[in-house]
This record gives structure tokens, sequence and C-alpha cells, in this order.
């Protein structure tokens, strides 16, 4: 389902995600984009992430993935880390920008997306900030595309609620199998 779901928003040849974590929080946001990641590949589009430099154990999932990383420093401000981001987005060149962090907002997703030319999805669940993209994706459970219009400083497409949750493959597989 997550493949079908991207099909017609994945055309593209290269796909960057932008996630925050460390050994403390971001478990889930990592796992999720790599969920993604593994998908857009079956349809031919290569991954990028940019993780923020720690000690995390989360450059040992995206090596195990044979996924390719950037890594900014941790300590950035939003201004510095957008910065730094787009450096990124303008040496790789990627179609499309995800990203998966609580720590990112309007201001960040306008300054990289009006300095870029690419396509920009955020993922959230939170409903609690402006949002500046042409994609939102928040897979809560009962989530619905009204709890963001206020949010939204651009006209984007929202997809809300479980049905577009990022569940990993055998995840899916279980789920399918489940239903029957």
């Amino acid at each position: 389902m997550l493949a079908s779901m991207w099909e017609k928003t994945l055309k593209k040849s290269k796909i960057l995600f932008r996630v925050n974590a460390s050994n403390f929080i971001g478990t889930g946001h990592i796992r999720r984009c790599i969920t993604i990641a593994k998908a857009a590949r079956k349809l031919n589009v290569v991954p990028f992430f940019v993780i923020n430099k720690n000690k995390s154990n989360h450059k040992y999932l995206l090596n195990d993935e044979k996924i390719h990383f950037y890594e900014i420093e941790e300590q950035l401000d939003l201004e510095n880390d957008s910065k730094e981001t787009l450096k990124i987005v303008q040496n790789l060149n990627p179609d499309i920008l995800v990203i998966d962090s609580y720590a990112i907002e309007s201001k960040w997703e306008r300054y990289v997306y009006t300095n870029s030319n690419l396509k920009l999805v955020v993922i959230d669940d939170l409903a609690n900030r402006k949002h500046y993209c042409d994609l939102l994706i928040d897979q809560s459970f009962l989530r619905e595309k009204i709890d963001y219009i206020p949010l939204m400083e651009k006209d984007a497409q929202i997809f809300c609620g479980s049905e577009y949750a990022m569940l990993r493959e055998e995840f899916s597989k279980a789920r399918a199998i489940s239903l029957k």
C-alpha cells in the first residue's frame, strides 16, 4: 500500500529525508522514513538522509539498509540547520525532500523550499505548528485534514488518518494476513 501511495509522487530519481534522532528520541521517525526509502527504491528512486551528527545508533540502521547519509552538527539553531541542509540539497539536487522532525517548522521549510527546486513533503503527527510544503502526511488514528488547514502557509495536499500509516513491509504483510 505504501508504494502505491507514493507512486504518483515519486516519479523522480532522488529523494532526501531530513530526520532528527538520538539514542533517546526519534527512532520512530528514522524507521518510518527508512520504510518510505525502501518503497521508493522499488520505484527506482535513490534515497538519501540528512541526520544529526551524534553518537546515536541510527546511522547503523541506515548503513544496514545501504542508504547514504549526510551528517550535520546536532546543536545548530533552525536557521543554520536550514542553511546546512540547503547546501546538501543544492549539491545533491533531489526532486523531493521529506521532513520528519518535530523541531522543524514553517520558517525552515519556506527557506529551503524557496531556495531550491524540489517538492517538499512533511510528515507530522502533532498538528500543532505551521507548515510550508507541497504534501503533508499525518498517519495518526482519527486525524482529519481540517486539523491542518489553519496551519498550512501554502496550498498543499493533506493526507490524514491511519490509512496512510507507514508500516514496515513485515507489518504490512502480517496485517494483510490477519484481515483475511
